[in-house]
């Protein structure tokens, strides 16, 4: 148990950001006296299991890596929340609203910062809100992960009150985000291609299609605004960046002084989110190594911006079939 207590009070002051008291962080955890929390700080006094575990909890820390069991070969700490439990819609709502919990819980913690490193997918902040993308992007999901997908056409498809209102929640909680946005320079292409691809198997029509593409045009005009003032129009940064290696999933990263919460996205919409605090450490170096090989478009550099965003208008106005 001593063993234990050390780590705890180790990661506690690890995670105080600086200039900041340790008793401050252990009392935001555990509602207790400034003297209490000092006396369990400096050993006098031990934490008891529950107050171990709200530790832990707090922090995403695993218990077996308190108790210094080996976790190279153990990842039942991994949280998997992903469609296909019930509905696959249900499964994705679940995703949801976890992603939107989160970002509550890391909003009340200082420097917190959301990142997203995809080849497919845009900000939540700007896709979500986009009813026509929204569908697009639910239909032709579903169709992949779905044999028995009723209706088979896009037109048909009706988007369920219930995502509406929490993408919408979602689109909102993002506003007051930090966003680091890692992406392909083949972000659109990608689109189209599958695009493409639903439209020769007649599941698209040529009014859809006209339609998505004038959304993602209003989409790009909107990203290249945020890129050339570094901020959203909430006045929270947002840094841009092309990645110059491949990014093979999506990935979810939202971090602060004290709190990460690590995640990839599965078949497109669903998200697995890892509690395991040695995946959380690998992920966000990860992150943090695909921004050092990438190249920031926001604010700076002018001339990689301005090509980026022309290119990715090309796709889409120059496109024979889309």
């Amino acid at each position: 148990m001593k063993n234990i207590i050390e780590k705890l009070v180790s990661f506690i002051k690890e995670k105080t950001p600086p200039g900041i008291n340790p008793v401050y962080t252990l009392t935001k955890i555990i509602p207790m006296s400034n003297e209490a929390a000092y006396r369990r700080l400096r050993g006098e006094v031990d934490f008891s299991f529950e107050e171990v575990v709200k530790i832990a909890k707090a922090f995403n820390l695993s218990l077996d890596y308190l108790a210094g069991i080996n976790q190279e070969n153990n990842r039942d700490n991994v949280q998997i929340i992903c469609p296909g439990l019930g509905s696959s819609l249900d499964g994705y709502c679940q995703s949801v609203e976890k992603l939107i919990n989160s970002i509550k819980e890391l909003k009340t913690h200082s420097n917190s910062t959301f990142s997203l490193a995809s080849s497919i997918h845009f900000p939540f902040s700007y896709t979500y809100k986009n009813p026509i993308l929204l569908k697009y992007r639910l239909f032709s999901w579903l169709y992949q992960f779905e044999n028995n997908l009723s209706p088979k056409k896009m037109k048909d498809f009706i988007v369920p009150s219930e995502v509406i209102e929490l993408e919408n929640v979602l689109c909102h909680e993002m506003q007051d985000l930090s966003i680091n946005f890692i992406c392909s320079s083949e972000i659109i292409q990608t689109s189209i291609d599958y695009a493409k691809y639903l439209q020769r198997l007649g599941l698209l029509t040529q009014e859809e299609i006209a339609i998505i593409k004038t959304n993602l045009l209003y989409l790009l005009d909107e990203l290249e605004d945020n890129a050339v003032n570094g901020k959203n129009k909430n006045g929270y940064p947002f840094n841009f960046y092309i990645c110059n290696t491949q990014i093979a999933l999506t990935h979810l990263s939202l971090n602060s002084n004290d709190y990460d919460v690590i995640s990839n996205q599965l078949f497109g919409v669903g998200f697995f989110f890892f509690k395991d605090t040695v995946m959380i450490n690998q992920m966000k170096e990860w992150v943090n190594n695909l921004i050092k090989n990438s190249t920031l478009i926001s604010i700076s550099g002018e001339k990689k911006r301005i090509e980026f965003f022309q290119k990715q208008r090309d796709c889409i106005t120059k496109s024979t079939e889309f």
